[in-house]
């Protein structure tokens, strides 16, 4: 997947390809110091969603941190794509692919700059098969947020259970035959800045401890950004507030957003209060009107219509499913149906806890409080079925105040992104599903 082949093209030919590679060439090795907006707003389709200072943010820092590149071949990877190789002075070897856009072919759609795998790492597309090997991969690498360690546990199979409604690419990183690495990414549509866009959420990340210093992460990292390329308009991530090696990566040079993840403790939150007799697919249409109401005037909101609505509740297997949706009047919340083990470790000690992710959560304006006791109520099944933490994620002012007086833990997090958003996006907060968490 990641090796890509084509006939040669001239260096300092016409093509629009080989144009495109020595324009962004030739100020990546100026560090973009000699590049102005408009040379990017030019340079790029007319209807780019990334703003030309966000980008020049961006490929300036990355600039500073790679070394003097020189380029071994041109070829063309398709009719509007192309692609430099290069190499660096100890003989590591990159690539510049870069994407015209057809309407437009003399104007990029994307260019991404990688570092290319090492010798024995091979990258490729995750099939069915995979799926046990990246759930143990998972309990081998854990999440590192400053002193805190957490190792999660999926179950058998990481293909099931992160399986979403939405399409998601799973990238594999093996290194003599041996699954070391993965990046897991899914494409959705989601409105921003007054545009449908369609966005490549990038996912779960992870690199065996054992192949990390030999430039497995960043041939995994080019990968799955140079896969992502043709198939969206832009990406985001969630990134913890504070993650040092994250920021190394350039992620404080884009556009940031706060989100807020609150952990309620099921046992110390739950009210008898009955839940609402659940919902079914006849009731997809009103749900999906409910929604619009609730959420669309939230950025990254999905359009909503029955279909939607039936394919994301009906179509994740075990993940999900009617039962475990709690419709009201002015509220709606869904739970994940099956529970993720947590295994933490920290200055606090260590704990082992089961946990589930709210994969919906709106309400009404004004009737925020109606939520809150769903999620009470809630939380009561939720302990009869031996789960001891809520995740619930926000990045909506009007919601965030009565969840978080549920919560024992607020984490905060990032919203990182590059496209446009409206001026007020952050005022009137954003969609953040959770099922992609």
């Amino acid at each position: 997947m990641y090796e890509a082949t084509g006939e040669s093209l001239d260096v300092d030919g016409p093509d629009p390809r080989a144009r495109a590679l020595r324009w962004y060439l030739g100020h990546m090795r100026r560090g973009w110091r000699d590049a102005s907006e408009d040379d990017v707003r030019a340079a790029h389709r007319s209807d780019d969603a990334i703003p030309p200072a966000q980008r020049l943010r961006f490929v300036s820092d990355y600039a500073r941190r790679l070394p003097p590149l020189e380029i071994d071949e041109i070829v063309a990877v398709s009719l509007h794509e192309g692609m430099a190789r290069l190499h660096d002075e100890k003989g590591r070897r990159y690539r510049l692919r870069v994407l015209m856009h057809p309407p437009e072919p003399d104007r990029l759609r994307h260019a991404v700059l990688t570092q290319e795998p090492p010798s024995g790492t091979a990258i490729r597309l995750a099939t069915p098969a995979d799926g046990p090997a990246l759930a143990e991969l998972q309990r081998r690498v854990p999440v590192v947020d400053g002193a805190v360690r957490r190792t999660y546990d999926r179950g058998a199979d990481y293909l099931v259970a992160a399986t979403v409604a939405d399409e998601q690419v799973v990238l594999v990183a093996e290194v003599d035959g041996v699954v070391c690495g993965m990046a897991s990414q899914v494409y959705h549509s989601a409105r921003a800045a007054g545009r449908l866009l369609r966005l490549a959420y990038i996912r779960h990340v992870r690199v065996d401890p054992a192949v990390q210093g030999r430039g497995v992460f960043s041939a995994l990292n080019g990968a799955a950004a140079e896969y992502a390329i043709p198939h969206c308009d832009a990406p985001w991530s969630l990134t913890a507030i504070g993650n040092a090696t994250v920021d190394n990566l350039g992620m404080r040079n884009i556009a940031r957003s706060p989100v807020a993840q609150l952990r309620i403790d099921v046992r110390a939150t739950a009210r008898s209060t009955p839940l609402p007799p659940a919902p079914g697919p006849g009731e997809a249409e009103e749900i999906a009107a409910f929604l619009e109401k609730a959420t669309g005037g939230l950025e990254l909101s999905r359009p909503w219509g029955a279909a939607e609505v039936e394919a994301r509740v009906g179509r994740v297997g075990p993940r999900y499913g009617w039962d475990r949706l709690a419709f009201a009047q002015g509220a709606l919340v869904g739970i994940e149906g099956t529970p993720i083990t947590v295994v933490t470790e920290g200055p606090e000690g260590r704990s082992v806890r089961r946990e589930v992710l709210a994969f919906d959560l709106a309400a009404l304006p004004g009737r925020e409080r109606e939520l809150g006791e769903l999620v009470r109520a809630f939380c009561a099944r939720l302990a009869d079925e031996s789960v001891d933490d809520l995740l619930v994620t926000v990045a909506c002012p009007s919601l965030l105040s009565p969840l978080a007086e549920l919560a024992a833990k607020t984490m905060r997090f990032y919203l990182n992104h590059q496209f446009a958003v409206a001026p007020d996006a952050d005022g009137r907060g954003y969609f953040i599903d959770g099922m992609l968490f």
